[in-house]
């Protein structure tokens, strides 16, 4: 009977020590789990993006992130009409896991009116929006930049924004013919022909008409 009895309580013992083993084990292997966990971040982290017209200069672009990953690159958009998307921007990502990092871009020439910012990420051939679109307007620059040539009678005239038409007039504000050569944003205009005094060169920049005055002595653009 004691030699039962004993052989019992070393079994219970044995058995005891075996689950309490399990357990250590088990709580170590789960250990192991989560120390070999893979950190790496598997998304972005955009905290917030937005345009805003700066003046005569463009349109700024800012946006933030909190998280980034390995070899992130962020691709700017813009479009004027919704429907055609150009490339204004590549530029790869300077941020980390868990980072806060802030970016600006300048848009030296966009869209006159309003237009439409995003940003966007490639992923196996395609586009895929990582922003919200943002509306701006932007006004292009109420004034003409005028500038005489070292030929006497000509000068050059250019804006933010594309002439579509341009005009001299007297200072009676009568129409005098000139020989224009268009070239997007700028326009060079013989002038040759005219007497000294002062002149109005009348422009539609973007669908607006800008009116100045210029200056003309002996020839030359003086003053505007």
């Amino acid at each position: 009977m004691k030699k039962l009895l004993l052989f019992v309580l070393l079994f219970s013992s044995s058995l005891a020590f075996a689950q309490i083993a399990q357990v250590t084990s088990g709580s170590q292997a789960l250990s192991t789990v989560l120390l070999d966990a893979d950190p790496t971040i598997t998304e972005l982290d955009l905290v917030s993006f937005e345009a805003q017209a700066q003046g005569t200069e463009g349109v700024l672009v800012r946006w933030t992130t909190a998280s980034e990953r390995p070899d992130e690159r962020f691709i700017l958009e813009r479009t004027a009409d919704l429907m055609n998307w150009e490339i204004l921007l590549e530029a790869p990502g300077d941020g980390g896991p868990s980072e806060i990092t802030h970016y600006e871009a300048l848009d030296k020439k966009p869209f006159a009116g309003v237009s439409y910012y995003r940003l966007v990420q490639e992923n196996e051939g395609r586009y895929e929006e990582l922003s919200d679109l943002y509306s701006v307007r932007f006004d292009p620059l109420n004034d003409l930049l005028i500038q005489g040539d070292h030929t006497p009678g000509r000068f050059t005239v250019q804006a933010q924004g594309p002439i579509t038409e341009l005009l001299l007039l007297n200072n009676r504000g009568q129409f005098i013919p000139m020989q224009l050569e268009y070239d997007g944003d700028m326009v060079r205009v013989n002038a040759e022909l005219l007497a000294s005094g002062t002149y109005y060169v009348q422009a539609i920049v973007a669908g607006s008409n800008i009116l100045r005055p210029i200056i003309i002595d002996q020839g030359f653009v003086v003053g505007g």
